[in-house]
């Protein structure tokens, strides 16, 4: 678990730098909470902090929608049943877990429990050399992530940004995020 926090930390120095900002800040374990599902079976979960992250995006997407140049001629025109329809549509589980991947968050996330000699390391990439030179990728984790386990990092990630530094942070962490 620490291996994954730190290279999720590193991941985040050099790649996303408002969301490394923000979580240089934040205590190690509660990084490691952010990053751990249900799934995993420890004593912790991003469960909390995803429901944070939830009403965080939500807020987030209607400040987009009501505040934007390019939206703001034909969003005051809408019904708020379709405003809610479209808040819905920039907040839907797809949508974040392409965020996630895009970012390369995504395969940090800790959701398997760990039994003694099982473990290793999500980060890691495997790629086979054939004898002509070429290389071919072969995923380590044959699982594949849901959609809801990505997009509930993703608002695990918003929640806690939101509760240790507040909603322009968190403003800034999503736009970075996608």
């Amino acid at each position: 678990r620490y291996e994954t926090v730190a290279a999720f930390l590193g991941h985040c120095r050099s790649n996303l730098p408002i969301l490394s900002s923000y979580l240089n800040t934040v205590p190690f374990a509660t990084v490691l909470e952010t990053l751990t599902a249900k799934s995993c079976a420890l004593d912790i979960s991003y469960d909390r902090l995803e429901w944070f992250g939830d009403a965080v995006l939500k807020l987030i997407q209607t400040d987009t929608l009501l505040n934007s140049i390019e939206l703001k001629k034909w969003v005051t025109c809408l019904h708020e049943g379709d405003l809610t329809a479209l808040r819905s549509a920039m907040g839907a589980n797809d949508r974040l877990m392409h965020a996630a991947q895009n970012a390369g968050i995504d395969r940090f996330i800790l959701r398997q429990a760990m039994g003694r000699g099982q473990w290793a390391p999500k980060c890691l990439d495997l790629w086979i050399k054939d004898d002509d030179g070429t290389k071919t990728y072969v995923p380590l984790d044959e699982e594949l992530l849901s959609d809801k386990v990505c997009a509930d990092m993703v608002e695990a990630i918003l929640g806690v940004v939101y509760l240790e530094h507040g909603y322009e942070a968190s403003f800034k962490v999503a736009d970075e995020l996608g």
